[in-house]
């Protein structure tokens, strides 16, 4: 895999990439390491531009991160961001084998990083653990399955704040219940329930990849965006990053649902009856911003009987998600236990009543 950009070590000439455990650039070769900080102001003095370092990446569309191209992988879709030296590579995500095609160099960059925290080292041990012991796994897995690759990938993300007045009405019931004799009576009163107020939301994610999985992006979560520095190449030295390909605008979709769902969720704690229901709902969305900004995950890629199975780790937290393979004997076993399960508490119910 290529690295994002190349950075040159001062003392030896060597290639610098990230550190994760210093949070520094480091050389491959004698090990020196430099401060982020001082890594930019050397890059702008040689630059020779007095306002280089108050560039701003507002406009997404036309800011490029130059000296970048993309692959676009004929298997799965993925479009990838690597250096413009690359020409044969392997897609993240599937593991499909591609070479470098010219083409517009339309890699954007975020406005925000969160550098990797957790190195490759413990994502190896994060998916050990996450597969060990786990009761349907085929036994011949831990021995068989090869670990094909694991790559340092920054995702793409928007990021939306907001303020928002809310209106929502809700139906609330209150059932009761009594038997009189050998008659069983329920009651049931219906409340008009209405609730109002002022929210604010910051840094709603919503990944802008459409190769990854929303599923498993969502279920990396929490992020801690409070780690979020400005954008520097620096921090991507070593590592690659996902090309963005739905706007801010296809993902506000996505971030107004959560909106409406948290408002709801929200008001709907502060009415204490057995039954609460949505009947309407009014949404007035104040001072929205959006920000984009890269997340790193490590992407485990491993192959088992010809089959390659993706796993994700955040590279913040060290949450993981993935689907392992399942062993068809071991899962009609459980189901036939089950099933026996069931069957002899029914038997015990019917007996006793």
């Amino acid at each position: 895999m290529a690295d994002m950009k190349q950075y040159k070590c001062f003392n030896c000439g060597g290639t610098m990439v990230f550190d994760i455990s210093s949070q520094k650039l480091k050389c491959e070769y004698c090990d020196s390491e430099y401060d982020i900080e001082e890594i930019e102001n050397t890059d702008n003095a040689m630059a020779g531009s007095e306002d280089s370092q108050d560039a701003k990446w507002d406009d997404y569309e036309k800011n490029d991160l130059i000296g970048m191209k993309y692959y676009s992988c004929n298997s799965c879709g993925a479009k990838v961001t690597v250096s413009e030296n690359t020409v044969a590579t392997e897609c993240v995500y599937c593991g499909n084998k591609i070479t470098i095609q010219d083409n517009d160099n339309d890699a954007v960059a975020p406005d925000c990083i969160i550098p990797f925290k957790l190195d490759k080292n413990y994502a190896m041990k994060a998916f050990k653990n996450f597969y060990k012991g786990k009761l349907l796994l085929p036994k011949s897995f831990n021995s068989e399955h090869q670990i094909d690759k694991i790559t340092g990938l920054y995702v793409p993300f928007w990021l939306f704040d907001c303020d928002v007045y809310a209106k929502v009405r809700f139906e609330g019931k209150d059932i009761s219940t009594w038997t009189s004799r050998d008659t069983e009576y329920t009651k049931t009163a219906y409340y008009d329930v209405k609730r109002e107020g002022s929210l604010s939301f910051s840094s709603i994610p919503v990944d802008a990849s459409t190769s990854m999985d929303n599923k498993y992006m969502d279920s990396l979560e929490p992020y801690d965006f409070n780690e979020l520095k400005d954008y520097n190449a620096a921090f991507m030295a070593g590592y690659l990053a996902d090309n963005y390909d739905e706007d801010s605008k296809v993902c506000s979709v996505r971030a107004n649902k959560r909106i409406k769902e948290s408002i709801i969720s929200e008001f709907s704690k502060t009415a204490t009856y057995d039954e609460i229901n949505v009947k309407s709902y009014a949404i007035d969305v104040k001072n929205s911003k959006v920000r984009y900004v890269f997340i790193p995950v490590w992407i485990l890629n491993t192959r088992y009987k010809d089959k390659i199975y993706t796993f994700a780790i955040n590279a913040q937290t060290g949450k993981l998600v993935g689907e392992l393979p399942s062993s068809i004997p071991k899962l009609i076993g459980v189901s036939l236990v089950s099933a026996v399960i069931v069957y002899i508490i029914i038997q015990i119910i019917l007996y006793l009543t």
